[in-house]
């Protein structure tokens, strides 16, 4: 007699409203997703673009010539664009922690 524990709701019943709990998991997941894959994508331009555009600068404006200052110029911008996506990265995680927190 090992059979479905019944509570007041069917097995048909119980199960519909799991798949429901996870269709709504999926959707706020997928929500979340699309903001950190912009955020990810906007890092990713801003580590391309920022550390090659500043060497070209720097090379020809600031440091006249000499390409290895222009380089420190470009790794120092690099480091930068990698220290503000940890940055955001944890100020989102904490956002996250205390919505969590306000909804339990």
């Amino acid at each position: 007699m090992s059979g479905p524990i019944h509570r007041g709701k069917s097995t048909v019943e119980g199960e519909k409203e799991e798949v429901k709990e996870e269709e709504g998991r999926e959707r706020a997941s997928a929500k979340v997703s699309a903001g950190v894959v912009i955020k990810l994508l906007a890092f990713t331009l801003a580590m391309v673009l920022m550390p090659i555009s500043s060497y070209f600068v720097s090379l020809k404006y600031v440091f006249v010539g000499r390409t290895t200052y222009a380089a420190g110029c470009a790794a120092i911008v690099a480091n930068g664009v990698l220290l503000a996506y940890i940055v955001a990265a944890l100020l989102e995680d904490r956002a996250d922690q205390q919505a969590q927190k306000k909804t339990q």
